[in-house]
Protein backbone atom coordinates (compact mmCIF):
# COMPACT_ATOMS: atom_id res chain seq x y z
CA UNK A 1 0.00 0.00 0.00
CA UNK A 2 1.57 3.33 -1.32
CA UNK A 3 -0.50 6.10 -0.64
CA UNK A 4 -4.42 6.47 1.03
CA UNK A 5 -5.89 9.32 2.67
CA UNK A 6 -7.94 10.02 5.07
CA UNK A 7 -10.55 11.60 2.70
CA UNK A 8 -10.36 8.32 0.51
CA UNK A 9 -11.77 6.54 3.94
CA UNK A 10 -14.10 8.72 4.83
CA UNK A 11 -15.60 8.16 1.59
CA UNK A 12 -15.28 4.49 1.88
CA UNK A 13 -16.80 4.88 5.13
CA UNK A 14 -19.74 6.77 3.59
CA UNK A 15 -20.27 4.44 0.69
CA UNK A 16 -20.68 2.00 3.44
CA UNK A 17 -23.17 3.42 5.34
CA UNK A 18 -25.42 4.14 2.52
CA UNK A 19 -25.05 0.74 0.94
CA UNK A 20 -25.38 3.36 -2.37
CA UNK A 21 -22.67 5.32 -4.29
CA UNK A 22 -25.61 7.60 -5.68
CA UNK A 23 -26.72 8.41 -2.02
CA UNK A 24 -23.34 8.67 -0.98
CA UNK A 25 -22.32 11.25 -3.73
CA UNK A 26 -25.08 13.20 -2.76
CA UNK A 27 -24.96 13.39 1.33
CA UNK A 28 -20.74 13.97 0.32
CA UNK A 29 -21.38 16.82 -1.87
CA UNK A 30 -19.58 15.44 -4.41
CA UNK A 31 -20.34 13.74 -8.09
CA UNK A 32 -20.87 9.81 -8.20
CA UNK A 33 -17.79 9.09 -10.91
CA UNK A 34 -15.98 11.20 -7.88
CA UNK A 35 -16.75 8.75 -5.68
CA UNK A 36 -16.47 5.42 -7.85
CA UNK A 37 -12.97 7.16 -8.26
CA UNK A 38 -11.98 7.27 -4.97
CA UNK A 39 -13.15 3.62 -4.18
CA UNK A 40 -11.08 1.90 -7.04
CA UNK A 41 -8.36 3.69 -5.95
CA UNK A 42 -8.85 2.73 -2.54
CA UNK A 43 -9.24 -0.84 -3.46
CA UNK A 44 -6.07 -0.54 -5.67
CA UNK A 45 -3.93 0.33 -2.90
CA UNK A 46 -5.01 -1.95 -0.39
CA UNK A 47 -5.43 -4.71 -2.98
CA UNK A 48 -8.55 -6.17 -1.82
CA UNK A 49 -11.98 -5.83 -3.34
CA UNK A 50 -13.96 -3.77 -0.59
CA UNK A 51 -17.29 -3.85 -1.81
CA UNK A 52 -19.87 -6.58 -3.38
CA UNK A 53 -22.06 -4.45 -6.09
CA UNK A 54 -25.29 -4.77 -8.00
CA UNK A 55 -27.39 -2.84 -9.82
CA UNK A 56 -29.52 -1.30 -7.02
CA UNK A 57 -26.77 -1.49 -4.27
CA UNK A 58 -23.79 -2.21 -2.23
CA UNK A 59 -22.38 -4.18 0.62
CA UNK A 60 -19.13 -4.72 2.26
CA UNK A 61 -16.77 -8.05 1.73
CA UNK A 62 -15.49 -9.89 5.01
CA UNK A 63 -12.42 -7.60 3.87
CA UNK A 64 -14.56 -4.48 3.80
CA UNK A 65 -16.62 -5.21 7.41
CA UNK A 66 -12.69 -5.51 8.93
CA UNK A 67 -11.69 -2.35 7.58
CA UNK A 68 -14.83 -0.54 8.33
CA UNK A 69 -14.64 -1.51 11.95
CA UNK A 70 -11.20 -0.27 12.02
CA UNK A 71 -11.06 2.67 10.07
CA UNK A 72 -14.09 3.88 11.94
CA UNK A 73 -12.46 4.11 15.29
CA UNK A 74 -9.68 5.65 13.11
CA UNK A 75 -11.06 8.12 11.66
CA UNK A 76 -13.02 8.95 15.12
CA UNK A 77 -10.05 9.44 16.72
CA UNK A 78 -8.44 11.32 14.42
CA UNK A 79 -11.07 13.92 14.48
CA UNK A 80 -11.36 14.10 18.16
CA UNK A 81 -7.34 14.47 18.21
CA UNK A 82 -7.21 17.37 15.81
CA UNK A 83 -10.17 19.15 17.44
CA UNK A 84 -8.56 18.61 20.79
CA UNK A 85 -5.32 19.88 19.74
CA UNK A 86 -6.84 22.94 18.29
CA UNK A 87 -8.66 23.71 21.23
CA UNK A 88 -5.99 23.54 23.49
CA UNK A 89 -2.99 25.04 21.26
CA UNK A 90 -5.01 26.64 18.12
CA UNK A 91 -6.73 30.38 18.02
CA UNK A 92 -9.38 29.52 19.01
CA UNK A 93 -10.18 31.45 22.61
CA UNK A 94 -11.40 29.70 25.60
CA UNK A 95 -13.00 31.14 28.54
CA UNK A 96 -12.90 29.39 31.93
CA UNK A 97 -14.38 30.97 35.28
CA UNK A 98 -12.78 31.12 38.46
CA UNK A 99 -13.65 32.49 41.73
CA UNK A 100 -11.52 32.37 45.08
CA UNK A 101 -12.31 32.77 48.31
CA UNK A 102 -10.68 35.77 49.67
CA UNK A 103 -8.53 35.49 53.08
CA UNK A 104 -6.78 32.22 51.84
CA UNK A 105 -3.88 33.35 49.81
CA UNK A 106 -5.45 32.37 47.01
CA UNK A 107 -4.39 35.81 45.29
CA UNK A 108 -0.68 34.36 44.87
CA UNK A 109 -1.27 30.70 44.11
CA UNK A 110 -3.46 32.08 41.44
CA UNK A 111 -1.16 34.54 39.79
CA UNK A 112 1.81 32.06 39.61
CA UNK A 113 -1.21 29.12 38.25
CA UNK A 114 -2.34 31.50 35.46
CA UNK A 115 1.32 33.11 34.54
CA UNK A 116 2.31 29.47 33.73
CA UNK A 117 -0.50 28.03 32.20
CA UNK A 118 -1.11 31.06 29.85
CA UNK A 119 2.32 30.26 28.77
CA UNK A 120 1.35 26.73 27.93
CA UNK A 121 -2.14 27.25 26.59
CA UNK A 122 -2.25 30.83 25.09
CA UNK A 123 -6.00 29.94 23.76
CA UNK A 124 -7.55 29.76 26.98
CA UNK A 125 -8.13 32.71 29.37
CA UNK A 126 -8.69 32.15 32.68
CA UNK A 127 -10.68 34.71 34.85
CA UNK A 128 -10.16 34.42 38.75
CA UNK A 129 -11.72 37.06 41.03
CA UNK A 130 -11.68 37.29 44.54
CA UNK A 131 -14.72 37.49 46.82
CA UNK A 132 -15.94 36.87 50.22
CA UNK A 133 -18.47 33.97 51.02
CA UNK A 134 -21.53 35.70 50.37
CA UNK A 135 -20.53 37.37 47.01
CA UNK A 136 -19.08 33.79 46.24
CA UNK A 137 -22.32 31.68 46.82
CA UNK A 138 -23.69 34.39 44.44
CA UNK A 139 -21.64 33.94 41.78
CA UNK A 140 -21.67 30.08 41.82
CA UNK A 141 -24.42 29.36 38.07
CA UNK A 142 -21.05 31.68 36.81
CA UNK A 143 -17.66 30.23 38.14
CA UNK A 144 -16.09 26.81 36.24
CA UNK A 145 -13.92 25.93 39.65
CA UNK A 146 -14.28 27.59 43.12
CA UNK A 147 -11.12 27.61 45.51
CA UNK A 148 -12.61 27.86 48.95
CA UNK A 149 -11.20 25.81 52.01
CA UNK A 150 -12.83 22.60 54.10
CA UNK A 151 -14.84 24.45 56.63
CA UNK A 152 -17.17 26.31 54.01
CA UNK A 153 -18.78 23.63 52.37
CA UNK A 154 -22.33 24.29 52.84
CA UNK A 155 -22.57 26.43 49.70
CA UNK A 156 -21.36 23.63 47.72
CA UNK A 157 -23.30 20.67 47.97
CA UNK A 158 -23.41 18.01 44.89
CA UNK A 159 -19.63 19.10 43.48
CA UNK A 160 -16.71 17.43 43.31
CA UNK A 161 -14.04 18.39 45.94
CA UNK A 162 -10.39 18.07 45.67
CA UNK A 163 -7.93 18.67 47.87
CA UNK A 164 -5.07 21.25 47.26
CA UNK A 165 -2.91 21.32 50.22
CA UNK A 166 -2.68 21.69 54.18
CA UNK A 167 -2.58 24.58 55.56
CA UNK A 168 -0.94 24.85 59.12
CA UNK A 169 -3.12 27.36 61.12
CA UNK A 170 -1.60 29.59 63.86
CA UNK A 171 -1.89 32.10 66.37
CA UNK A 172 -0.96 35.70 65.03
CA UNK A 173 0.05 38.15 67.81
CA UNK A 174 1.77 40.96 68.68
CA UNK A 175 5.35 41.25 68.77
CA UNK A 176 4.55 42.99 72.39
CA UNK A 177 2.69 40.24 73.18
CA UNK A 178 3.04 38.06 76.84
CA UNK A 179 3.50 34.88 74.42
CA UNK A 180 5.40 36.60 71.63
CA UNK A 181 8.37 34.56 73.51
CA UNK A 182 6.85 31.71 72.74
CA UNK A 183 7.39 28.89 69.58
CA UNK A 184 4.53 27.05 70.80
CA UNK A 185 1.36 26.74 73.12
CA UNK A 186 -1.71 24.69 73.95
CA UNK A 187 -5.10 25.12 72.96
CA UNK A 188 -5.51 25.92 77.01
CA UNK A 189 -2.83 28.68 77.00
CA UNK A 190 -5.07 30.46 74.58
CA UNK A 191 -8.64 29.91 75.64
CA UNK A 192 -9.60 33.52 77.31
CA UNK A 193 -7.36 35.40 74.74
CA UNK A 194 -9.84 38.36 72.93
CA UNK A 195 -9.74 36.99 68.88
CA UNK A 196 -10.52 38.92 65.37
CA UNK A 197 -11.72 37.09 63.26
CA UNK A 198 -12.32 37.80 59.70
CA UNK A 199 -15.86 37.70 58.29
CA UNK A 200 -15.79 40.19 55.39
CA UNK A 201 -19.51 39.50 55.04
CA UNK A 202 -20.58 39.38 58.72
CA UNK A 203 -21.43 35.81 57.82
CA UNK A 204 -21.94 33.61 60.68
CA UNK A 205 -19.29 30.91 59.28
CA UNK A 206 -16.32 31.92 60.41
CA UNK A 207 -17.71 32.92 63.85
CA UNK A 208 -19.23 29.53 64.10
CA UNK A 209 -16.00 27.45 64.20
CA UNK A 210 -14.57 30.43 66.45
CA UNK A 211 -17.06 29.64 69.05
CA UNK A 212 -16.44 26.32 68.64
CA UNK A 213 -12.71 26.77 69.18
CA UNK A 214 -12.80 29.23 71.73
CA UNK A 215 -15.63 28.41 73.66
CA UNK A 216 -14.49 30.87 76.86
CA UNK A 217 -14.08 33.55 74.81
CA UNK A 218 -17.38 33.84 72.86
CA UNK A 219 -18.96 33.64 76.08
CA UNK A 220 -16.98 36.66 77.41
CA UNK A 221 -17.98 38.40 74.07
CA UNK A 222 -14.38 38.41 73.09
CA UNK A 223 -14.94 37.02 69.38
CA UNK A 224 -14.70 40.34 67.50
CA UNK A 225 -15.53 40.25 63.57
CA UNK A 226 -13.42 42.64 61.12
CA UNK A 227 -14.60 43.21 57.82
CA UNK A 228 -10.80 42.57 56.26
CA UNK A 229 -7.36 41.04 57.12
CA UNK A 230 -5.89 44.82 57.18
CA UNK A 231 -8.13 45.41 59.82
CA UNK A 232 -7.67 42.44 61.71
CA UNK A 233 -3.65 42.09 61.08
CA UNK A 234 -3.31 45.69 62.43
CA UNK A 235 -5.58 44.87 65.69
CA UNK A 236 -2.96 42.16 66.56
CA UNK A 237 -0.63 44.41 65.48
CA UNK A 238 -1.50 47.17 68.18
CA UNK A 239 -1.92 43.82 70.41
CA UNK A 240 -5.46 44.38 71.16
CA UNK A 241 -6.23 40.75 70.54
CA UNK A 242 -4.94 37.78 68.86
CA UNK A 243 -6.22 35.82 65.53
CA UNK A 244 -6.16 32.28 64.08
CA UNK A 245 -4.42 32.84 60.74
CA UNK A 246 -2.50 30.80 57.91
CA UNK A 247 1.13 32.30 57.34
CA UNK A 248 0.16 33.74 53.77
CA UNK A 249 -2.04 36.06 55.92
CA UNK A 250 0.31 38.08 57.41
CA UNK A 251 2.21 39.32 54.44
CA UNK A 252 3.64 42.55 54.71
CA UNK A 253 3.19 42.66 58.65
CA UNK A 254 5.95 40.41 59.55
CA UNK A 255 7.74 43.22 61.59
CA UNK A 256 4.64 43.94 63.58
CA UNK A 257 3.54 40.02 64.13
CA UNK A 258 4.67 36.64 65.15
CA UNK A 259 3.39 33.30 64.62
CA UNK A 260 3.14 30.92 67.23
CA UNK A 261 2.32 27.30 66.81
CA UNK A 262 -0.74 25.82 68.54
CA UNK A 263 0.24 22.00 69.47
CA UNK A 264 -3.29 20.72 69.99
CA UNK A 265 -5.50 22.71 67.28
CA UNK A 266 -8.12 19.97 67.00
CA UNK A 267 -8.99 20.67 63.54
CA UNK A 268 -7.72 19.95 59.78
CA UNK A 269 -7.31 23.22 57.59
CA UNK A 270 -7.16 22.53 53.64
CA UNK A 271 -7.31 24.45 50.71
CA UNK A 272 -9.63 22.66 48.09
CA UNK A 273 -10.66 23.28 44.67
CA UNK A 274 -14.54 22.43 43.96
CA UNK A 275 -16.21 22.00 40.66
CA UNK A 276 -19.88 21.00 39.04
CA UNK A 277 -20.54 17.14 38.82
CA UNK A 278 -20.64 16.99 34.96
CA UNK A 279 -17.62 16.26 32.39
CA UNK A 280 -15.28 18.50 32.20
CA UNK A 281 -14.17 20.05 28.98
CA UNK A 282 -10.87 19.60 27.66
CA UNK A 283 -9.75 22.89 28.62
CA UNK A 284 -10.77 22.67 32.44
CA UNK A 285 -9.46 19.31 32.63
CA UNK A 286 -6.30 20.89 31.28
CA UNK A 287 -6.65 23.11 34.20
CA UNK A 288 -7.33 21.25 36.76
CA UNK A 289 -4.59 19.40 35.96
CA UNK A 290 -2.13 22.20 35.74
CA UNK A 291 -3.41 23.34 38.85
CA UNK A 292 -3.13 20.19 41.09
CA UNK A 293 0.49 19.93 39.76
CA UNK A 294 1.47 23.27 41.14
CA UNK A 295 -0.02 22.32 44.44
CA UNK A 296 2.05 19.17 44.32
CA UNK A 297 5.47 20.54 43.74
CA UNK A 298 4.72 23.56 45.14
Amino acid sequence: MSKVTIEEIEIFLKVAQCKNFSRASEELFISQPTVTKWIQHLEKELGLSLFERNSKSVCLTEAGEFFYSRFSKMVEEFHDTTKTAMRLYGNEQITISIGALHGYGYDFDLASIMKSFSEKHPNIMVNFEIYNLSELNRKLNDLDFIFTNNLELDYIKDYNISNLEDVELCLAISKEHMLSGKRSVSMRDIAEETYYVLSEDNSASSLKYASMLFPIAAKNNKLIPVSNIQSQMMNVAWNKGVALVSKSLIRGYEKDIHLVHIKDLPIDFKKIIAYKKRKLSLEESALLKHIKNYYTYK
